[in-house]
């Protein structure tokens, strides 16, 4: 769960690293063998929706996918997360 903005970057950078390493076995195993790629890169895209879950609950924009929600996979409880202002009213107000 990320509980402030100092999380949501290192979150980010960790985000990033993932994307770059998903990157790196795309481009070496996709083109050969399909198989191997989702065996090497199968964790790392886990990961990847994980983070991404994680600052989307802290920000507020989408609801946590079921299978975060339903603990399946997520290392984060990013179910109990809620958005930082009343979007109910509009008004801004801290909740």
């Amino acid at each position: 769960m990320i509980r402030n903005d100092a999380e949501l970057e290192l979150v980010r950078q960790n985000l990033a690293n993932i994307e770059a390493a998903i990157e790196w076995w795309r481009q070496r195993l996709l083109p050969h063998n399909e198989q191997n790629f989702n065996l090497y890169a199968g964790a790392l895209l886990d990961f990847r929706d994980e983070f991404q879950a994680d600052i989307d609950a802290y920000l507020g924009t989408m609801t946590v996918p079921a299978k975060h929600a339903a603990g399946k996979t997520a290392p984060t409880d990013t179910k109990t997360l809620q958005p930082t202002r009343d979007d109910r009213t509009g008004s801004g107000q801290v909740t």
